[in-house]
């Protein structure tokens, strides 16, 4: 048996098949683009956190003992003593060369103000600002979160310039980057 198939029904053929396949590569790519990347857990935006079990058995103990009131200053004065020069000297010892560090920079709600501004100290500093995105997740501080390897780095930035409030280690950024500085409302320019 001889199957013959003229020519117009093989284009047909060739039309659906290959509008078939740019109808599909479209909605793989569509998929890949708009699906959440990089992160494990879906991201908290800040203060949506549950509550720990900790922080549910508070409310009884302070019913009993009401805590006395704080002075906001005084919170403040021990969240961190400053840097002695030698500190900040020995911290920017231990670390590799600003020009050897790349930096994205992200805004997690301090503004496009903030991030522009913060991402003009790094280069003035020499530090290689490769990206400024937006942020997936909204920060209180802002934030310097450092890739395996890179705590001295993260140190050594925050030993320059102290608006660089916390340091964390990355778990959830891309891991090409040395440090991710996600700029907080808290950077004051």
């Amino acid at each position: 048996m001889h199957w013959r198939v003229d020519e117009e029904t093989l284009h047909q053929w060739w039309r659906l098949g290959f509008g078939t396949f740019l109808v599909l590569a479209l909605v793989v790519g569509l998929y890949l683009s708009f699906r959440p990347a990089g992160f494990e857990d879906p991201p908290q935006a800040t203060g949506e956190s549950e509550p720990t079990e900790a922080a549910e058995a508070e409310p009884e103990e302070s019913a009993e003992d009401p805590p006395a009131e704080e002075d906001p200053a005084e919170e403040e004065a021990t969240e961190e003593p400053a840097l002695t020069e030698e500190e900040i000297a020995e911290l920017i010892a231990a670390a590799r060369e600003p020009s050897e560090t790349s930096v994205q920079v992200l805004d997690a709600g301090g503004g496009s103000t903030a991030t522009s501004d913060v991402a003009d100290v790094l280069g003035g500093e020499g530090y290689d600002v490769v990206a400024i995105n937006p942020s997936r997740v909204d920060y209180d501080v802002t934030t310097v979160l450092y890739t395996d390897g890179n705590e001295a780095e993260a140190e050594a930035l925050r030993a320059r310039d102290d608006r660089f409030t916390a340091i964390a280690p990355n778990e959830r950024l891309s891991e090409g980057v040395d440090l991710h500085v996600v700029v907080g409302p808290d950077w004051g320019g």
